[in-house]
């Protein structure tokens, strides 16, 4: 870019006379200063953005950015400005020397580097209205202040308005070096299936589970840890611990490594001749302790590395209130800022001791997939099977429930009643209310109750009036109280049946080949259709007393093949038919196929009566037993001895029924009838052709025909 050195020369000048002609205008008026924005950002790798605050830690390289941006004011508009003479000052670290410049990193090399203290630039560049330059580099973190972890990292700019102003901006970003010991507790949530804050209940019957992470930030190597866990008396007792990670590797009890572990001890630790009292640090009134110790173990500790203690405790009670679970770790080496110093964090999950909701459902069985589902669809004359289930979770052991089962109209109870603990049934007259009382068992916390029954639907959905497909139940747990039982809880739950009327399936065709000989595979195409879209199985019956027997299902409204062979000749009737997923059976196909089985040879017979009345006897014969169409016939020959006469008569587009076919052309002629005939006949099938000959005498009127 060029400087508008001329510009800003006519400008001063200009500006010197206005000092004269017009008072309200001068050089330093700021009025009409120019507006310079500059800005330092650091980048956040979580966040994926440029911050102006972020944590980091010992070894980690940080990335950073300096931005000009420059506006001139409106009052130069007819005669533009620029900014020049830009020099930035990056002071990244104030007293110890906690970051390292990387190398190369600038997008503009910086001019100078004072080491471990600043980077410098003079900028050769100027900037017209409402341009701007920036700047990225990064930094090493290569040292961490023990005392002052918080860093400010600052930066200057200074730039010459064109000769008339002088523009100094600074900005500065945070950087929060991780620095010393961070403890996380987390409590295993069944449900969510992860690690969380809180758990809002626990169960008698299972365990809680805790998760305690030490991490350790700094450029030391840390010899001794200790983890004190504060479980409330209240409602849990630790059991066991089930997984102990360091620096990544799981550990088993025989690794060095391995910590020194003690239930159910004071809450008062000694670390470098200081007694220390770990309710006293988290204000928790508790009187024991679990420690995980690593002073006797061979451990070292180095930047950024965890060590993650995971545990169970039993629940020994349930009680109404919230608790919290403290966890405090210390940790320490041989060379902190004080030698004797120690580094000290705790954090704490949160527990709800009261029992989960107990749990009643009514569940239905889902026929194809035989899940229990909460809504199936069914048909008229099915049976449908119920489950009802019942968690309890409480302090209270429970003698009296009762279940109430209220079935819509479309079902009756159909019995069959299948459960976990002892009962009575009583059956309402019509079949549609249940009662399922129980009898001298008991339920204790945990326990699970289950009943299965039959229903028969007798109606479909819609069929009756005001007809509802909901199944209703309701479980109520009685108290004896001044002599009278009353219901002291109430649970209850539905499950859906829609009923539909069920349409039966037909055969749309059945098609195939028709002959044969013995042996041959001949090959039968067929579709049925259900106009409810069930899937259909086939039924082939061949004509000789066997079949197919059911194949299938298939996809409704499918075409489908199947082969079959005949070892005899004979004509053989075949059918199909179909049925649904609820054995609803389509009527046979019609007409049924007449299928043709015959040894090789000709499908028609030619031959002759012995005698015909002023016609040649000719008989075409179907040995086939079905019509077969498209024939065309002809008959030539000659009969007489002096005056012989022709005889050509043809018949097109014939059919032949099985059985005899006269074919009888008349003798031409009226003379000469009287002499020798010879005859020869032609059959056309399918472009072949079938020829056989006759000879014998004319009399008159009278053919005798004679070989």
């Amino acid at each position: 870019m060029k400087r508008k050195t001329g510009i800003c020369i006519i400008m001063a000048l200009l500006m010197i006379v206005s000092t004269f002609a017009i008072s309200t205008v001068t050089a330093t008026d700021p009025e009409y200063k120019g507006e310079v924005v500059f800005t330092k950002k650091v980048w956040d790798k979580e966040a994926g953005e440029w911050a102006d605050e972020i944590e980091a830690e010992i070894d980690e390289t940080l990335k950073f950015k300096l931005e000009i941006k420059y506006h001139m004011d409106e009052y130069y508009s007819e005669a533009p400005l620029n900014l020049y003479d830009i020099n930035i000052t990056d002071v990244f670290t104030w007293g110890p020397y906690c970051f390292e410049y990387v190398d190369g990193s600038a997008t503009i090399p910086p001019t100078d580097v004072i080491v471990d203290y600043s980077l410098f630039w003079e900028l050769d560049v100027e900037l017209e209205d409402n341009e701007s330059i920036s700047i990225e580099f990064e930094l090493l973190v290569v040292e961490i202040d023990c005392w002052q972890p918080t860093n400010y990292n600052w930066a200057e700019v200074t730039a010459n308005e064109c000769g008339l102003y002088e523009h100094n901006e600074e900005d500065y970003v945070t950087i929060n070096l991780k620095y010393g010991l961070e403890v996380e507790k987390k409590v295993w949530d069944p449900e969510k299936q992860e690690w969380a804050d809180d758990l809002p209940y626990v169960k008698l019957c299972e365990n809680v589970k805790f998760q305690i992470t030490a991490t350790y930030y700094g450029d030391k190597t840390m010899k001794c840890l200790v983890i004190g866990d504060l479980l409330p008396e209240e409602c849990l007792e630790y059991l066991k611990t089930t997984k102990v990670i360091i620096a990544g590797d799981v550990i088993t009890e025989s690794d060095p490594r391995y910590p020194d572990i003690y239930a159910d001890e004071d809450d008062i630790i000694v670390i470098c001749n200081e007694a220390i009292n770990l309710s006293d640090i988290v204000n928790y009134a508790g009187d024991y302790a679990t420690y995980w110790d690593w002073r006797n173990a061979d451990f070292n500790l180095h930047n950024s590395e965890s060590v993650v203690v995971e545990f169970e405790a039993n629940v020994t009670q349930y009680c109404e209130c919230q608790v919290t679970n403290w966890a405090v770790a210390l940790l320490w080496g041989c060379y902190l800022c004080d030698p004797c110093s120690y580094f000290l964090d705790y954090d704490f999950s949160n527990v709800i001791c009261c029992p989960p909701p107990s749990i009643f459902e009514k569940k239905v069985k889902d026929p194809e997939t035989g899940n229990w589902v909460e809504e199936i669809n069914t048909f008229i004359d099915e049976k449908v099977r119920f489950k009802l289930e019942f968690t309890y979770y409480g302090n209270e052991d429970l003698t009296d429930i009762r279940i109430l089962d209220e079935l819509p109209c479309v079902l009756v109870y159909a019995d069959q009643v299948q459960s976990s603990i002892n009962l009575t049934v009583d059956v309402s007259s019509d079949g549609k209310t249940i009662w399922f009382n129980m009898s001298e068992d008991i339920i204790s916390d945990c326990d699970t109750v289950t009943i299965e029954f039959d229903a028969l639907v007798i109606d479909a959905t819609g069929g009756c009036d005001d007809c509802k497909a909901i199944n209703h139940a309701t479980l109520y747990v009685y108290e004896e109280q001044n002599c009278q039982d009353v219901i002291v809880a109430e649970y209850t739950d539905t499950a859906n049946v829609t009923v539909d009327y069920n349409c039966d399936p037909f055969v749309k065709y059945l098609i195939g080949d028709e002959s044969g000989e013995p042996g041959d595979t001949l090959e039968f195409k067929a579709k049925g259709k259900d106009p409810c879209d069930s899937n259909l199985e086939y039924w082939f019956d061949w004509g000789d007393g066997t079949n197919s027997g059911w194949i299938g299902p298939y996809v409704s409204d499918t075409q489908i093949s199947k082969t079959n062979s005949w070892s005899t000749e004979g004509i053989f009737n075949v059918k199909v038919k179909v049925k649904d997923i609820h054995d609803a059976e389509s009527d046979w196909s019609e007409p049924a196929l007449t299928v043709n089985i015959a040894k090789g040879g000709p499908n028609i017979v030619i031959s002759f009566k012995s005698f015909g009345f002023n016609k040649v006897p000719a008989i075409i014969t179907n040995i086939l037993g079905t019509n077969i169409e498209h024939v065309s016939m002809n008959m030539t020959g000659t009969y007489g001895f002096i005056l012989k006469k022709e005889i050509n008569a043809t018949e097109e587009d014939k059919t032949l029924v099985p059985g005899d076919n006269p074919f009888e052309p008349k003798l031409p002629g009226l003379l000469g009838r009287i002499g020798p005939i010879n005859v020869e006949v032609n059959v056309v099938i399918d472009e072949e052709t079938f020829t056989e000959t006759a000879s014998g005498f004319v009399l008159g009127k009278l053919v005798i025909i004679t070989g």
